[in-house]
């Protein structure tokens, strides 16, 4: 172990978890891939009734656009699924074998409908989003609590490679000076403060609901940082907001967004002040329009709608879930949404 994997090759797999203690020699393994994202490889081994996830960090990323991250985050990870498995215990995969120097995670195979797939259909489930918020504060909490122990996610350069530099700063020459002020602002924020544990990709594609079980599984810890609470906040907010976009439904997803938050508020003392989530709702939302990795369900004009709403949160025009509805619900009117 220590160099780059194919993993679709079933023999270096096979390798693999045989080094990782988790077969024995000779064992039948079967490969298949799976959707990861963009930021990493992904596949599902088999032995027998066990199944693993295999994930390897890319140097540079499966979008159009050049984007490229440190591999390390790869260890950042399966630190932090070890680190949230004491805060709630089966609320994130097990890791069984990582290896720091291939950037090769393994982890047990969670079996079930990914979130995203869900909200997509308009299958939506207040027992899921109250799960997430409960979790989300519950993480927020202890870690705030305990920031003496987390200093090896004080390091904020993944974050930066991943969030700040593709999703807001190329936005800069892009908005009008309003808009660009409030974006500098958010980066100052969210770069400056260490507060609590984020996850970084706090969205609905990480996570699983497995069937018959109402407690939700949250995957992809790889930017996982020393933070501002409101980033993954505002990151699953956002999404929920898209999906209302995409679905014609904003009574709906306000529904969801306010259950969600009101979970989290309940859960964790950590809370920051709303403006400052629903700003990062806003700038979130323009980031997955015109950023380097814009959501893929949207058309034409829904991404104008998008980009309209954002526009106006970012800026303050939002107090509240409520007021962010009312921002929605005007900004689909205009386009015949």
């Amino acid at each position: 172990m220590g160099s780059a994997m194919n993993l679709l090759d079933v023999a270096q797999v096979a390798r693999y978890l045989e080094c990782c203690g988790l077969i024995g020699p000779n064992s039948r393994v079967t490969v298949e891939p799976l959707s990861g994202g963009v930021s990493s490889d992904v596949a599902l081994a088999t032995c027998g009734s066990r199944r693993w996830v295999l994930k390897q960090a890319l140097p540079k990323l499966k979008v159009a656009a050049d984007w490229r991250a440190d591999v390390r985050r790869s260890t950042v990870e399966r630190i932090a699924l070890e680190e949230v498995a004491r805060i709630a215990s089966g609320s994130v995969p097990r890791v069984e074998c990582g290896d720091d120097g291939s950037g090769v995670l393994v982890m047990t195979f969670v079996d079930g409908p990914v979130w995203k797939s869900e909200l997509l259909e308009g299958r939506t489930d207040g027992r899921t989003a109250q799960a997430l918020g409960q979790f989300l504060g519950r993480v927020h909490q202890d870690s705030g609590e305990s920031l003496d122990r987390l200093d090896m996610f004080a390091d904020k350069s993944l974050f930066y490679q991943l969030r700040i530099a593709p999703y807001f700063q190329v936005l800069y020459d892009r908005y009008p000076v309003p808009q660009e002020r409030a974006l500098r602002e958010i980066v100052d924020f969210l770069m400056q403060s260490a507060a609590v544990l984020v996850h970084g990709d706090f969205s609905p594609k990480n996570v699983i609901v497995p069937e018959g079980d109402h407690n939700p599984i949250v995957l992809d810890w790889e930017v996982a940082h020393l933070g501002h609470p409101a980033f993954d906040l505002a990151f699953m907010m956002h999404h929920l907001w898209l999906k209302a976009i995409f679905r014609k439904s904003p009574d709906l997803y306000e529904e969801l967004v306010q259950t969600f938050y009101d979970a989290y508020n309940t859960a964790s003392c950590m809370v920051p002040a709303n403006l400052e989530v629903m700003c990062t709702t806003g700038a979130l939302m323009l980031a997955r329009v015109d950023g380097k990795s814009p959501v893929e369900y949207l058309g034409d004009v829904e991404r104008r709608t998008a980009r309209r709403i954002g526009s106006r949160l970012v800026v303050g025009e939002a107090m509240a879930v409520a007021d962010v509805a009312m921002v929605v619900r005007e900004e689909m009117g205009k386009s015949g949404d």
